[in-house]
C-alpha cells in the first residue's frame, strides 16, 4: 500500500536505562523502500535528550481498520543513532502511523572494555539483533 498519509516522529535518547537525557546526540533517519536507502532527515537532540518532530509518509489510516489483509499498516525507518564516548545504535523498522506522533526511545551504551567496538541493533518488529 503506497505511503499517501503522514505520520510523525520523535526520537528520545537517554543512557542509564532511560534515566539520563542525552543532548548532543546525533540521530539519522533512513526509508528502506525496495532495498533503495534513503537518508531522510539528520537530527540533533536537545536538552531533553529528543529530537525536533519530523514528518514521515504513512499508509493511510484505513490499512489499519481492515483486519487480515496482509498488509502492514505503517511505514518502517531505520533511524541510527551517534554520541561520542557511546556505541553507535541502530533501530530497524521503527513504525510510523498515520496522523500519530511515534516516540522512538533509544538507549545508548557507553563503551566499556566489556564490549570493546561493537555497535547495537534492534529490530523493532522483532527481538534485539546483537
Amino acid at each position: 500500500m503506497p505511503n499517501t498519509d503522514t505520520g510523525y516522529l520523535v526520537v528520545a535518547v537517554s543512557t542509564a536505562r532511560g534515566n539520563f537525557p542525552i543532548e548532543g546526540a546525533i540521530v539519522r533517519v533512513y526509508s528502506t523502500e525496495n532495498d533503495d536507502i534513503r537518508l531522510l532527515y539528520t537530527l540533533t537532540t536537545d536538552s531533553s535528550g529528543r529530537t525536533e518532530k519530523i514528518e514521515l509518509p504513512a499508509p493511510p489510516l484505513s490499512a489499519s481498520q481492515i483486519p487480515d489483509t496482509g498488509v502492514i499498516p505503517y511505514a518502517e525507518y531505520n533511524i541510527d543513532t551517534d554520541y561520542e564516548g557511546y556505541y553507535t545504535t541502530q533501530n530497524i523498522n521503527a513504525p510510523v502511523y498515520s496522523g500519530i506522533t511515534s516516540i522512538q526511545n533509544v538507549a545508548l551504551i557507553p563503551k566499556t572494555d566489556i564490549r570493546p567496538n561493537e555497535d547495537t541493533r534492534f529490530n523493532e518488529s522483532g527481538g534485539p539483533d546483537l
